[in-house]
């Protein structure tokens, strides 16, 4: 009997410390339940995200938990004197365009030469490798991160996978493509059962941080007119004509379409959390369930305008940094360490009312 009683009590042991340690999804939703009962709206793997998305006329330079300083939507927004040189890289690695510059510009937090070409290490790299008794250039850096990421696609046959091997190691990551079907929510889903949680927290946190920042680079205004007819919290009323089409401002899964509060919203979700809300308007011309392009079309206008909002989880940014170019030309941009005042499509942004808008 006390044998069997032995036997039970390690089997108990045994499936609570795997439970613990890969993260299984019971236990990461009694962690999501914590967090929304303590009134967490930003999950740890949008953390930096968040930051990221911090408005240029914020009264502080974000920083992350180390206390350096953190690239913003606005600092890469403005940024186009390297992308020429980013597409060819891009194209020779087989690397999405919108993927590699967030990767350096989170890589290099920001920073750039005098020709607008990221300052980025690669991991366990020393002056005396990247020189080799000559003067390193932002180029040379740019150049030499990009192929070592297109290294990393090769050698884990996914350029997801390749976006967390600094954090898991190259065979980890490559494991987690196996368990992939190649979408980014699938490949989010095959980290949470086949990762540790050493190695899933900060992974999912760096693939969601570079998937938001290109996601927001992709980003285009639902509607033809920039002008704004006015702000409404975080969100933005667009400014349209009965009748014209809208369309979707970002790539992502329709996670809702349909009635909501007397009007009609459609919702697109990207893989990390980030969602794009249109509400008032006529009808919609997407399903739930269906995966959107970025600039297709999602539906009419009412004779209402159209209230955009951008979310984070439960957590509204401001959405005007998702319009080129911006609303306010006035605003300053911040002075993050080196980078130097640059000029580009994108311009100054004036910060909302309010953050923290609840869900529509």
């Amino acid at each position: 009997m006390n044998r069997k009683k032995g036997l039970l009590a390690f089997l108990c042991t045994f499936l609570a410390v795997s439970a613990l340690a890969i993260q299984v999804p019971f236990l990461s939703g009694i962690a999501n339940l914590s967090a929304a009962a303590e009134g967490k709206t930003i999950t740890h793997r949008s953390a930096l995200l968040a930051k990221i998305f911090t408005p240029p006329t914020a009264p502080q330079i974000p920083t992350d938990a180390a206390g350096k300083t953190v690239v913003t939507l606005f600092q890469v927004q403005r940024e186009h004197r390297s992308d020429a040189k980013l597409h060819e890289l891009a194209q020779n690695n087989h690397i999405p365009f919108s993927i590699l510059k967030a990767y350096l510009a989170i890589w290099s937090k920001g920073e750039v030469d005098e020709n607008g070409f990221f300052w980025a290490t690669i991991p366990g790299e020393t002056p005396t490798d990247t020189t080799v008794g000559k003067k390193d250039t932002g180029l040379r850096s740019t150049t030499r991160m990009t192929n070592h990421l297109g290294k990393l696609v090769r050698r884990t046959s996914s350029h997801l996978a390749a976006i967390i091997a600094s954090e898991t190691g190259p065979e980890r990551a490559a494991r987690v493509a196996k368990f992939s079907s190649g979408s980014a929510r699938s490949f989010l889903h095959a980290m949470r059962i086949s990762l540790l949680a050493y190695y899933k927290q900060k992974a999912e946190q760096k693939l969601c941080s570079v998937l938001g920042l290109a996601s927001a680079l992709d980003a285009r205004w639902p509607v033809a007119d920039h002008d704004v007819q006015m702000r409404q919290g975080a969100g933005i009323r667009l400014a349209t004509s009965p009748g014209e089409k809208i369309l979707a401002p970002v790539s992502g899964t329709v996670s809702f379409s349909g009635q909501n509060d007397g009007g009609v919203c459609v919702e697109i979700t990207t893989a990390c959390d980030m969602r794009a809300t249109i509400c008032d308007i006529k009808t919609s011309t997407v399903k739930t369930g269906k995966h959107i392009e970025v600039g297709r079309a999602i539906g009419i206008a009412a004779s209402q305008r159209p209230l955009y909002k951008v979310y984070l989880g439960a957590f509204a940014v401001d959405s005007s940094q998702f319009l080129h170019p911006s609303l306010d030309e006035e605003s300053k941009p911040q002075s993050h360490q080196s980078t130097d005042p640059i000029k580009s499509e994108s311009e100054k942004i004036s910060a909302p009312e309010e953050q923290g808008d609840q869900n529509p």
